[in-house]
């Protein structure tokens, strides 16, 4: 297939046109098909929130295992943007709920160099939203409550790390709830999480003040 019917089949998808994904689903076309970012038209569909659109393309054959270059799968790019039922159509269709992206990778912005860690699962970008009903669905499906990332970060200590502006009620019953599903929690390494950003959080707040 020719990069321009390739580009056109991935327009269609992102321009949520169900009709011309249908008559292209009746024409056989391959629906595998990767894009410059390592998509697929699944990928595509999932990271636009269209749920319909994944139902369909599951129903049809796609692979729910799909990743693009980075290893960010279909079931995380869902669980990213809280789509309940396009979580629930994956878990169904066999999606890996213990999927990890890749390895810590580098990145430049702003002529500044980072590297990020990698080997995130689906959890624990449920985790970093506070997103229990999700993460019930990935439990349930048994996801692995104690995986840790390549800094040593579980689902646990992402819903802490990614909620440290607001250390509130909501937290303090997303880890309630983790725990009570079996997280096996490191004192020393939670407490040494907690204590970092609630520092930080001083920091911010004193420079907040106007005297």
């Amino acid at each position: 297939m020719s990069n321009t019917t390739i580009k056109k089949l991935f327009i269609t998808i992102e321009h949520h046109d169900v009709t011309d994904v249908l008559n292209l689903l009746l024409r056989n076309v391959d629906f595998e098909l990767n894009d410059v970012y390592g998509r697929t038209p699944l990928i595509a569909a999932a990271e636009n929130g269209y749920s319909d659109l994944v139902k369909i393309l599951l129903e049809n054959g796609a692979n729910p295992n799909a990743s693009d270059r980075l290893g960010v799968t279909v079931l995380m790019e869902v669980v990213l943007l809280e789509e309940i039922e396009s979580v629930a159509n994956l878990i169904q269709y066999n999606a890996d709920v213990n999927a990890k992206t890749h390895s810590d990778r580098s990145v430049r912005y702003n002529n500044v160099c980072a590297t990020l860690s990698g080997e995130h699962t689906a959890l624990m970008y449920a985790a970093q939203r506070l997103s229990k009903d999700i993460a019930t669905l990935l439990i349930g499906a048994g996801a692995d409550l104690n995986a840790k990332d390549t800094s040593g970060s579980t689902a646990l200590i992402e819903a802490i790390c990614a909620n440290r502006l607001s250390m509130d009620h909501d937290v303090s019953k997303f880890a309630e709830y983790i725990i009570g599903q079996g997280t096996k929690v490191n004192t020393k390494t939670l407490m040494v999480s907690v204590l970092y950003f609630t520092l930080l959080n001083m920091v911010i707040l004193k420079r907040r003040r106007p005297y």
